[in-house]
């Protein structure tokens, strides 16, 4: 089920909801997918997951002020993300040349809806 409120919040969680570039698609675009982050101040970490795919992953070379500010780096080094006042954003030249980007909730739900139908 596809609630229009993100509730994440309830649980200490923000989600971040990403779209790519997609040519054939009525608006351009699709989704990727969402992933759910769990921010920790006192361990300085963030326990990461994406609902439907299974398994959790943890980063652990973060510094975390609050669950809506907060930055990591990623496993391999290759750059740093996180939230800013709630807002995403990421250093990752990969996913910046796939086209990926990331929404509010609302332009997600619509992307997807808009796709689907």
């Amino acid at each position: 089920m596809i609630y229009l409120i993100d509730w994440h919040f309830l649980k200490g969680e923000i989600v971040q909801y990403e779209t790519a570039t997609c040519e054939e698609c009525p608006l351009g675009k699709m989704t990727l997918g969402i992933s759910v982050y769990r921010p920790s101040v006192s361990k300085q970490e963030v326990v990461w997951r994406m609902p439907g795919r299974g398994g959790v992953n943890k980063y652990t070379d973060c510094t975390v002020l609050n669950r809506r500010s907060w930055q990591c780096s990623y496993f391999d080094g290759s750059g740093v993300f996180g939230f800013n006042n709630g807002k995403y954003w990421g250093t990752s030249q990969v996913k910046i040349e796939l086209g990926h980007h990331s929404v509010n909730r609302f332009g997600y739900l619509y992307t997807y809806w808009r796709n689907a139908f």
